[in-house]
């Protein structure tokens, strides 16, 4: 399978994390670090008003936004039904919810353009290996989960245990193979979480107070909770106060992974240490270049997501001359092979999802259409998300689903320089502070003296000094000498330099 890992970068602006399998990068997510994360967080909330012709209520949690609860989204089961005369065909969430209840719930989907975020009733928390439903009774078994004889073992080991306490759980494609005393030990996790929760639950219900009852994981530990898998092996981490964060996360949930994971802190730059920036480059291009030559070429839509199977000079020069037309389809079926094999893994790192249309190149045979279709769904199954291949139209494209989770690598890289406008700037004078920071350390043993000189142009000096705290301090402190600033007038914004003077 491959031995994995996980390398989590933090600026003075982003957490970036990446994982690789075998040093090739497989999944890219970053977030701004001013923004909150509430997905997952669990409220004491107020309906607001209930609109009967949406099937859907406005619910006050404290924010800015009210939360938006649709009808699908409550625990029908366990909401009373109000007696209220029954004038709306099927399920009517005025026969549930009134203006000014108060309910527990939790946030399903970010607010957007304005809107508040999208909330429900049917509450779960989740770990690496298992997700808790607490008002649920069913053990269900992740799909991709193939082994014969898994969901049976799961329920044998499950079942006796949960059957009177009124929990049900989902089991994740990360406990195929766990040892029985493995799955229990993170079963014991989960309840021990979920008693303290709801003990929380019932203080606030009592107090009645709009607001905040569980926070969810943060941005890097909940990526690596969905993360993990059996194959990782290490988390490498560069800012301080992220590896105490996951450190401390890490050993709390020790129990909850499949896996026994080891945390280590590795100074400077180390995406550029281990290839991610230079590989995050070329997810960013329209063009994917194949080792045999030819290129997938994608394109994002607000519609649809096309990849294009473009052969280049493989079918167009000289191999085309040899063999004739026999010779010109091996070739067409090698390289959409190699492309079938390659697509799946780009659209996990590019993050393309929706309805996405896959056109490769013209092959003549049905049982090369076969093949490529079944390298194609083989590559599939590596993707957490959830997809669907229909097959070769007749017009010798392939239309497939991807389940759309979060933003596209593009957009989100757009949005996170877009939201900064100083995004340059604060990454030129990150890069001064970092590299200052490992001269020091790798030459602490030299006798040179004196202090620090940072030249960088005008702007980039500016910005220092705007922002000293932030940089010259914090540099100051971690060196232990002065550091000074000159401006250069014939350098770039991104261009620097920097030596210790007398």
């Amino acid at each position: 399978m491959g031995t994995e890992r996980i390398l989590i970068d933090g600026s003075q602006r982003t957490v970036s994390l990446a994982l690789t399998k075998e040093k090739r990068l497989i999944a890219f997510h970053c977030q701004d670090r001013s923004l909150g994360n509430m997905v997952g967080n669990i409220y004491l909330g107020k309906v607001k008003k209930v609109v009967r012709g949406i099937q859907a209520a406005f619910v006050d949690i404290g924010g800015s936004k009210d939360g938006f609860l649709h009808v699908k989204g409550i625990d029908l089961s366990r909401q009373p039904k109000l007696s209220r005369k029954v004038d709306f065909e099927g399920t009517d969430i005025g026969n549930y919810l009134r203006d000014g209840q108060w309910l527990v719930v939790q946030v399903e989907k970010e607010g957007f353009a304005g809107k508040g975020p999208r909330l429900t009733t049917l509450l779960s928390i989740s770990s690496n290996m298992l997700v808790l439903t607490p008002h649920s009774n069913k053990i269900g078994v992740s799909r991709r989960i193939e082994k014969e004889g898994e969901s049976e073992r799961f329920k044998r080991i499950f079942e006796p245990r949960l059957h009177d306490i009124d929990r049900g759980l989902i089991v994740r494609t990360t406990a195929e193979g766990a040892s029985e005393e493995k799955l229990n030990q993170a079963l014991d996790s989960i309840l021990q979480r979920w008693d303290t929760l709801n003990t929380e639950i019932r203080s606030v219900m009592n107090a009645q107070k709009i607001g905040l009852i569980g926070r969810a994981e943060s941005f890097p530990t909940r990526l690596l909770m969905d993360l993990a898998s059996r194959n990782l092996e290490k988390v490498l981490i560069n800012d301080p106060d992220l590896f105490r964060e996951v450190s401390d996360y890490v050993t709390l949930e020790e129990k909850s992974f499949a896996n026994a994971i080891s945390v280590d802190f590795e100074d400077g730059d180390i995406f550029a240490r281990f290839g991610i920036s230079a590989q995050i480059d070329l997810a960013l291009k329209k063009e994917f270049q194949m080792s045999s030559g030819a290129q997938l070429v994608f394109e994002q839509t607000e519609a649809l997501v096309s990849v294009d199977v473009n052969s280049g000079s493989k079918l167009n020069h000289g191999d085309s001359n040899v063999g004739g037309a026999d010779a010109q389809d091996q070739l067409a079926i090698q390289v959409n092979m190699e492309a079938a094999e390659l697509i799946p893994s780009q659209l996990r790192l590019r993050n393309l999802a929706g309805l996405i249309v896959i056109d490769f190149i013209n092959m003549s045979s049905t049982e090369a259409h076969d093949q490529v279709l079944a390298a194609l769904e083989r590559g599939l199954l590596e993707d957490p998300a959830t997809t669907r291949v229909d097959g070769f139209s007749d017009h010798g494209v392939v239309q497939m689903t991807r389940r759309r989770a979060g933003k596209s690598l593009h957009d989100s890289m757009t949005n996170l320089n877009a939201s900064k406008p100083d995004s340059v700037l604060e990454d030129v004078c990150e890069k001064i502070v970092i590299d200052i920071i490992r001269h020091h350390k790798n030459n602490r043993n030299s006798k040179e003296s004196g202090e620090y000189l940072v030249r960088a142009e005008q702007k980039t000096v500016d910005y220092l000094l705007e922002h000293k705290t932030n940089y010259l301090s914090r540099l100051e402190s971690a060196v232990k000498r002065s550091v000074g600033v000159q401006v250069e007038p014939d350098f770039e914004v991104d261009e620097f330099d920097f030596s210790l003077v007398e």
